[in-house]
């Protein structure tokens, strides 16, 4: 089974690719960027995709001790306009063209990834909204057997 720093990774450098990194430069690893105090300064350059790990679970499936393990992973997704939150939200390379970019990319990959049923997008939800910045957040699921 993967780690979680390979799932990170992989999902990183799926999202690392047309369409979406023609708009978008940025793909990292959630590290803390979302300190409201300083929240542009701390985004850095937008649009910008973070990825991080969630959680997971465990469950057994059969009695000879087969588990199930789901993760849930996160793409957050920031842009910023100067002309409005809403321009940011549904401009081009705004974030609900990002979000559907990101589906596209995810929803039903498997990454590459020994054991990983394919991803499945469970919900999108806003983080962040300000005059000029929109950010929402992707959940995506992954399950492997062990």
């Amino acid at each position: 089974m993967p780690t979680i720093n390979q799932v990170e990774d992989a999902v990183v450098a799926a999202l690392n690719a047309a369409p979406l990194n023609t708009y978008c430069k940025r793909f990292e690893k959630f590290d803390s960027q979302f300190d409201i105090e300083d929240l542009d300064r701390n985004l850095g350059p937008l649009p910008v995709c973070f990825v991080a790990y969630l959680d997971d679970d465990f469950s057994e499936v059969t009695q000879n001790r087969t588990y199930m393990d789901r993760m849930r992973i996160a793409v957050i997704v920031a842009a910023k306009n100067l002309r409005s939150g809403v321009e940011a939200k549904t401009g081009t390379g705004g974030t609900n063209e990002m979000l559907n970019d990101v589906k596209s990319l995810l929803h039903k990959n498997t990454l590459g990834l020994s054991g990983v049923a394919s991803m499945a997008l469970l919900s999108r939800r806003p983080v962040v909204t300000t005059k000029t910045l929109s950010v929402w957040q992707a959940t995506f699921e992954l399950q492997f057997v062990d």
